[in-house]
């Protein structure tokens, strides 16, 4: 689970942070535009927002990790039209991901240091370094990949990320997944989070990636994360 988020997510965790940096660019634009709650906190429209990620995701494309990542079909994530389901293009850009080769460590390294260098300040302010966070991808990038390339057999072999989304997507009440939809729905997520989570994380694809990355879960943890699973989807799921 942890191996699986500080793997691929590290990306798209560092778009939001460069954003935090940057509202002040967007905002001037695009102001007139509503703004989403929970974003008013970066000064920014769900256009906006938008905007920098298609544009950030266009300037990693040309980093050393871009083909490996599949980073290019990350723009197309971006730019989905308003109000359609980010699940589609999130499925295009995942099974080429997991068709690519693996990325070496310096590829890694040499994007997330593009990352981090407009990160830092916010890097600083969560207490950890930036070597600290590479060496974490780097050490837990193969694995992530394949957890999340797992695929579902009881579903057409769809990948099981896809899978997840799919059932996170009926759960919030069958609206198109796009991050606007997220947030709308994010006190029902806070106020229902066990029930969802049975509903959407119980299920035998996440059961399998948790086995996966079980192993990167640091020892301190490890019974307190199987504590916590075992008590919401059960003995068995662990």
């Amino acid at each position: 689970m942890f191996g699986s988020i500080s793997t691929i997510s590290a990306l798209f965790f560092a778009l939001q942070l460069t954003a935090r940096a940057a509202p002040s660019v967007v905002e001037t634009d695009f102001a007139r535009r509503d703004t989403i709650a929970g974003l008013d906190g970066l000064g920014l429209s769900e256009y906006a927002f938008t905007l920098f990620l298609f544009d950030f995701a266009s300037f990693l494309t040309s980093s050393d990790a871009s083909n490996c990542l599949n980073l290019p079909g990350t723009v197309a994530i971006f730019s989905t039209v308003a109000n359609s389901s980010w699940i589609p293009p999130i499925n295009t850009w995942l099974s080429d991901f997991c068709g690519k080769d693996a990325c070496t460590t310096d590829q890694i390294t040499s994007t997330l240091n593009t990352v981090a260098d407009g990160c830092s300040a916010e890097i600083s302010q969560l207490g950890v370094t930036r070597e600290y966070i590479i060496q974490q991808v780097v050490d837990n990038f193969n694995l992530g990949k394949s957890a999340l390339c797992l695929r579902d057999s009881g579903n057409s072999n769809a990948l099981c990320a896809i899978t997840t989304l799919q059932k996170l997507e009926t759960a919030l009440g069958g609206k198109p997944l796009t991050p606007a939809v997220v947030i709308e729905n994010y006190p029902r997520l806070l106020a229902n989070n066990y029930a969802l989570a049975r509903e959407v994380a119980c299920t035998p694809c996440v059961s399998a990636a948790f086995a996966l990355v079980r192993s990167a879960i640091p020892q301190v943890y490890i019974n307190i994360v199987d504590s916590f699973v075992g008590s919401q989807c059960g003995v068995d799921f662990t």
